[in-house]
């Protein structure tokens, strides 16, 4: 009797974990796709740069460019991984973590396809990936909507629509396969453990892998044409970690106060008196 019960337990365990992992795995899989997709529509943009490439520096642009890609997925699939965590603890109705689920996946689509559009609009001026250059403009947005031309901004805007629609039509449809279950206080054990192995391999994703060098840009560059590294790179990535990164400020450099700067300058004078009583000379 005892083992019969154990059994249904861990099945219960299973089932419900099975349930919240195909979930996970399924957004994050829909986000690598997205995110592998950028690297051959990069490509066709700028189609007479990519021509000049061969067809294995092509495909290599892709697999090279997988690591942010992995990394980037694994950024977006925290927080759907964190409602999934808190169901765990916490019953979820079924349309309560849909909604919730399509509300999240129609903000970041938004923002990742305002993004990746800005991004292959402005790189034919800039000459690199969309990055925090891109903040300073956000401050002026008249100004610099005035140096946009129909020419770049028809074909830009038509690029955001196409991919906001298919995110939100490839993301929604793994909403569905999330399940309500009532757990005791043991299944729920289970399932927080199994969910916090889950949380480590995006850590890992996101991280870059096990090596000592976490995920940059630089891990992405396998050529000597610059074209290609930049066909490699993820905006999305280049832009939060460009963003990321604090800005200079102007005490950023300042090791003393005023009051020991002051003290610090006059020691290398020594005053003496002239004819107007005011002369300084300095020490060599």
């Amino acid at each position: 009797m005892f083992f019969h019960t154990f059994d249904i337990a861990i099945d219960v365990i299973l089932v419900d974990m099975f349930r919240k992992i195909s979930t996970i795995a399924a957004v994050f899989t829909v986000f690598l796709l997205l995110m592998a997709l950028q690297k051959p529509l990069f490509l066709l943009w700028y189609a007479s740069q990519a021509a000049e490439a061969s067809f294995s520096e092509l495909v290599g642009v892709s697999l090279h460019g997988l690591l942010l890609d992995l990394t980037v997925a694994g950024y977006l699939s925290v927080i759907p991984w964190l409602m999934l965590l808190a169901t765990v603890f916490v019953t979820i109705p079924e349309r309560s973590m849909r909604r919730m689920l399509n509300g999240y996946f129609i903000v970041i689509s938004v923002i990742v396809s305002l993004l990746v559009a800005g991004d292959m609009g402005l790189f034919r001026h800039w000459g690199f990936r969309i990055d925090s250059t891109l903040l300073p403009y956000l401050k002026t947005p008249k100004e610099a909507a005035a140096s946009v031309t129909w020419g770049d901004f028809v074909p830009t805007f038509l690029l955001f629509v196409g991919y906001v629609t298919l995110m939100i039509f490839a993301l929604r449809p793994t909403a569905k396969l999330y399940r309500a279950e009532r757990l005791s206080p043991l299944h729920r054990a289970g399932a927080a453990v199994l969910m916090l192995l889950v949380g480590g391999l995006l850590f890992l994703a996101i991280r870059g892998g096990v090596g000592t060098a976490t995920a940059n840009v630089s891990k992405v560059y396998f050529s000597d044409k610059m074209f290609l590294n930049q066909a490699a790179t993820n905006p999305i990535f280049s832009f939060l970690s460009s963003a990321s990164r604090s800005e200079l400020r102007d005490g950023d450099f300042c090791y003393f106060s005023e009051e020991e700067c002051a003290a610090i300058v006059d020691s290398m004078y020594e005053k003496g008196a002239d004819a107007t009583g005011n002369a300084v000379h300095l020490t060599t």
